[in-house]
């Protein structure tokens, strides 16, 4: 590695720092939080769009310096780097700019449900994610792969900075969004769990239908106590 490279691995590692100690104060302490900021203004984006530029700048001068010095086969690298590398920048810059760049720096704004956030609630954090790992496999270099692990750990950390603040503007209409949109990308848990509890509320009316006792083809009704309507609960947990 070259004394240029070992320098913008440095400088990536300690930008790379900063935001992960960043985002798990305001994790830890959301009342003093740093991300997202108490106050947009020149300095609080100064804060966020410099490391966050310096580490992609490092990685692809760091992957530039050392093309493919873990050897890695050909088709490997252009059939999965490049298309992650592609297909983050169709998604970030349309999400960027339909959330503008003072929301994209932490500034509160209409809350976007639409485009790529029907599908993601973070779809920029993702195409980032995308772009440095797609970068890492394209270049192999380990300095790359490095830089890319720490920018994903970043970015997966900051929702959860985030989260309580878009919670405490939005209220209700962000607690509906975040209930049928995933984090990231992928099936929500939620619609798993209404399945489940779909079919579960069936087999109950099934049984309710047929009675105590289906095997013998009884209809009755068991006894109810008193007070007792006889009326059996289909919601889910119940």
């Amino acid at each position: 590695m070259t004394d240029f490279a070992s320098v913008a691995l440095t400088v990536a590692l300690v930008c790379e720092t900063v935001l992960i100690a960043m985002l798990l104060w305001s994790i830890l302490v959301p009342s003093r939080r740093l991300w997202p900021p108490q106050r947009v203004n020149w300095l609080s984006q100064l804060m966020v769009w410099l490391p966050t530029l310096a580490v992609f700048s490092s990685a692809i001068l760091v992957g530039s310096a050392g093309w493919n010095a873990l050897d890695w086969p050909l088709w490997l690298r252009w059939s999965v780097g490049l298309p992650l590398i592609m297909a983050g920048n169709a998604v970030v810059w349309p999400a960027a700019l339909g959330i503008g760049l003072d929301a994209t720096s932490g500034a509160e704004a209409e809350l976007k449900t639409d485009g790529f956030y029907r599908w993601s609630r973070n779809p920029q954090y993702v195409a980032d994610m995308g772009i440095l790992v797609g970068w890492a496999i394209l270049s192999a270099n380990p300095a790359a792969l490095i830089i890319a692990t720490g920018g994903v750990v970043a970015f997966a950390l900051a929702p959860f900075a985030e989260e309580p603040w878009l919670e405490e503007i939005y209220g209700a209409p962000y607690r509906t969004y975040r209930k049928r949109t995933p984090r990231f990308s992928g099936f929500q848990a939620d619609r798993t769990l209404t399945t489940l509890c779909s079919v579960r509320s069936r087999r109950a009316r099934s049984r309710l239908r047929q009675g105590a006792d289906p095997r013998h083809g009884s209809a009755r009704q068991p006894a109810c106590p008193p007070g007792d309507t006889g009326q059996i609960d289909l919601r889910c947990g119940g």
